[in-house]
């Protein structure tokens, strides 16, 4: 079946299957989740067993024919390329594509991705399509947290939530379906927080090597210095095509930084290493834990959420990381002191 390709989520399945086994499938759903965590893939196949009646077989051109864009009644609206946000003008053209009739069927299939990240002005745009529904549509949006959507849409939307996967199903599937090793997948799943897309992320973009570097100068007593920054731009840099793609892997090393940072405060609380992210580091990060106690590791963990803060309001690259760098030099400065 077309749903159990994807793993986990056995909940957001279920109600999927009820309202197309009932006939009774919504004007309008809200897939909300973690980011990467396979809420897009399940709405996409969800727009195919629409518009088929129920789910389809891997094997189906239908499928394909969407996955590829290619089909006329399943339409994707996202940000523009290169923006951050998902503006008024780019509803108006949903509000004009929905408005017309099914090309090969009775229904259409309207998915907005990333929709907390719509304006105000397009959220309230959105708002009377969501009031006044064409018959025959579905409109699916898609987004990582609730937050900042207005009340006015997401009561006017079938909720549908997604949550993290299990540690150890993520490390299976990079290894059985990834063709990524133990090794690899053990860190990728355990940084992942339940997300398959952001383990392959990691995976694709090939992080190991440098994640151990960013870990190696939180624990090695050099400390972070403007070395350290120039080191993260030069690596969001390589290969990246455009600002939007170096922005995305500046966002990814700060995640994984304050993943750092969340172990630091579990081992500088003398919890159970079990807990760790990074837990292949367990031993020099329990050394800078012991030297910057909990307070500090407050501190680093608060300078990673600034960065990240000033990253989401589009600041400098070079600036925000050479600030961040410097900040957390001098919270490591206690433990590198120790040594």
């Amino acid at each position: 079946m077309s749903f159990d390709a994807i793993s986990g989520h056995e909940i957001p399945k279920r109600i999927l299957r009820t309202a197309l086994r009932d006939d009774r499938v919504a004007h309008a759903y809200l897939f909300c989740g973690p980011e990467g965590i396979g809420k897009r893939t399940l709405a996409l196949r969800f727009a195919a067993a629409v518009l088929r009646g129920s789910e389809v077989d891997e094997s189906d051109a239908l499928l394909r024919r969407i996955a590829h864009d290619t089909h006329p009644d399943v339409i994707v609206f996202s940000c523009e390329e290169g923006a951050d946000t998902v503006g008024v003008d780019r509803v108006r053209e949903l509000e004009a594509e929905i408005a017309r009739r099914p090309f090969e069927g009775s229904r259409r299939v309207f998915l907005l991705d990333e929709a907390h990240r719509l304006t105000e002005s397009a959220a309230n745009a959105l708002l009377k399509t969501l009031e006044e529904p064409p018959e025959g549509s579905v409109l699916i949006l898609v987004a990582d947290r609730i937050q900042g959507l207005p009340t006015t849409i997401v009561s006017r939307c079938q909720p549908v939530t997604f949550r993290p996967i299990e540690i150890d199903e993520v490390e299976r599937w990079l290894m059985e379906r990834h063709g990524v090793d133990a090794a690899e997948a053990s860190w990728l799943a355990a940084c992942s927080e339940g997300s398959i897309g952001r383990a392959i992320r990691f995976a694709d973009e090939a992080w190991g090597d440098a994640r151990l570097a960013l870990l190696r100068r939180i624990h090695s007593g050099a400390g972070f210095d403007l070395d350290a920054a120039a080191f993260l731009s030069e690596t969001c840099r390589k290969s990246a095509s455009g600002n939007p793609e170096v922005r995305a892997r500046v966002r990814t090393a700060l995640q994984l930084l304050a993943l750092a940072g969340r172990d630091l405060l579990v081992l500088a609380s003398g919890s159970d290493d079990a807990r760790l992210y990074h837990a292949d580091q367990a031993g020099p990060l329990r050394a800078v834990a012991m030297g910057i106690g909990p307070e500090g590791a407050d501190r680093f963990l608060a300078v990673i959420f600034a960065a990240l803060e000033a990253l989401n309001r589009n600041g400098h690259i070079d600036l925000l990381l050479e600030t961040m760098a410097l900040d957390l030099d001098a919270c490591l400065r206690p433990a590198a002191a120790s040594k």
